[in-house]
């Protein structure tokens, strides 16, 4: 299905993966290692994890299996504007190398306003609430406006109060937040305009991890489609 191949919008640099940077890290916690990454960056990478997990365990996602985090400077054609994707399958994550993440985000208005390792670190977050999700759930995890809800709100929530308020500049933020604008459609047209929206309904009171954990008992849902 579409929702555990391709989970995040940009504009796509494809070059070379080059095998000289190409080395494997295991992450201390063993649940993660990371492929195509020097070694600084690779230890960059396990913390990110480690605080990720974190978050997640607070929103009540538990990691079930270990992940493996590729580092990549692009994706094939059959993969367009992507920056990360969550490999169903091999329980794998693929995210774009940093700076070429950066060149990719060029036009992309609300992403592009944020510091490079900031927006880098909330796309791995993004990308291993999917994983988590898939892990603990399977195809039975709701629709895909609902899964895109997940891991934008915990993409969201992964920037610090200053980035994500970078992030939310000349958003329309003085409403209740709502569940109309989360939907398929806006988030392939606008995904900043997504993430914005679902960070606005995320962050009301009475939401948060209260609400992900309604989504993931199957108590609530979003987009479902009746058949």
């Amino acid at each position: 299905m579409i929702r555990t191949l391709i989970f995040s919008a940009a504009i796509l640099t494809c070059v070379g993966l080059s095998p000289l940077r190409a080395q494997d890290h295991t992450c201390e916690n063993g649940q993660a290692q990371v492929t195509g990454a020097d070694p600084d960056l690779a230890g960059h990478l396990c913390t990110v994890v480690d605080r990720a997990l974190e978050q997640l365990s607070q929103c009540h996602l538990v990691q079930k299996d270990p992940l493996t985090i590729n580092i990549v400077d692009g994706f094939g054609d059959d993969r367009p504007g992507c920056v990360g994707i969550f490999d169903c399958a091999n329980d794998r994550i693929e995210i774009l190398r940093p700076e070429v993440m950066g060149q990719s985000l060029e036009d992309n208005r609300r992403f592009s306003r944020l510091p490079l390792m900031s927006l880098f670190d909330s796309v791995v977050a993004h990308e291993m609430t999917h994983a988590l999700v898939y892990q603990n759930f399977g195809e039975n995890s709701g629709s895909w406006a609902q899964n895109e809800y997940m891991a934008y709100a915990m993409q969201m929530a992964f920037l610090s109060p200053e980035d994500r308020a970078l992030f939310m500049q000349g958003f329309t933020t003085d409403r209740p937040g709502s569940l109309a604008g989360i939907n398929v459609l806006i988030m392939l047209m606008a995904p900043d305009a997504f993430a914005a929206e679902v960070w606005l309904h995320f962050s009301a009171k009475g939401n948060g991890c209260d609400f992900m954990g309604q989504l993931l008992s199957g108590e609530k849902e979003i987009g479902r489609i009746s058949h």
